[in-house]
């Protein structure tokens, strides 16, 4: 009937022994944005670990800044407190430090409650923000058992603002 099964993993944890290996294909919707560098690197490792040997993985990933971080950089340049809670270094925003700048710069999310969502921003924590050059070295990190990220393809989404569309190929760490 062409329907598949839909399962849900959280992917920056140790994956369950009986899941590794055992997909020929992992989706991952916005796969690094939520993430820092460390974080990233574990989620597509996990997503490699589900993964058969020539398995693809396959993520949309929004490079580059949101508007809401825009403003939030803008405004702590104005107050001059950015660097409490943006490290330029690592392209890392910490929503905790941003403390009422993120208050001043939110932006709405679809219907999600302006409460709801200061407060999970506020538990979130730290997100690093990649381009293409970024993502590409972060594959070549990931690694689970035998298996690596082989080469990807990308391609921009036209319809979403700097969202790239990408897949890679789990290889055996000989071929990488």
């Amino acid at each position: 009937s062409g329907d598949a099964d839909i399962r849900v993993q959280d992917i920056t944890v140790d994956i369950p022994a009986p899941l590794r290996g055992k997909f020929d294909a992992a989706m991952s919707d916005r796969l690094v944005n939520r993430f820092t560098r460390e974080e990233a690197v574990r989620a597509l490792s996990g997503m490699l670990a589900l993964l058969r040997e020539g398995g693809t993985l396959r993520a949309s990933i929004k490079l580059g800044f949101y508007p809401m971080d825009e403003r939030m950089m803008e405004e702590g340049r104005r107050r001059r407190n950015l660097s409490a809670f943006y490290d330029e270094s690592t392209r890392t925003i910490d929503f905790p430090a941003a403390g009422d700048v993120l208050e001043s710069c939110l932006l709405p999310h679809g219907e999600i409650d302006r409460s709801i969502l200061l407060s999970w921003y506020r538990g979130r924590g730290r997100e690093s923000r990649f381009d293409d050059a970024d993502v590409l070295a972060l594959a070549r990190e990931a690694s689970s058992g035998d298996l690596a990220l082989g080469a990807s393809r990308s391609s921009a989404f036209p319809n979403a603002r700097d969202t790239s569309y990408y897949v890679f190929e789990a290889i055996s760490k000989r071929e990488a």
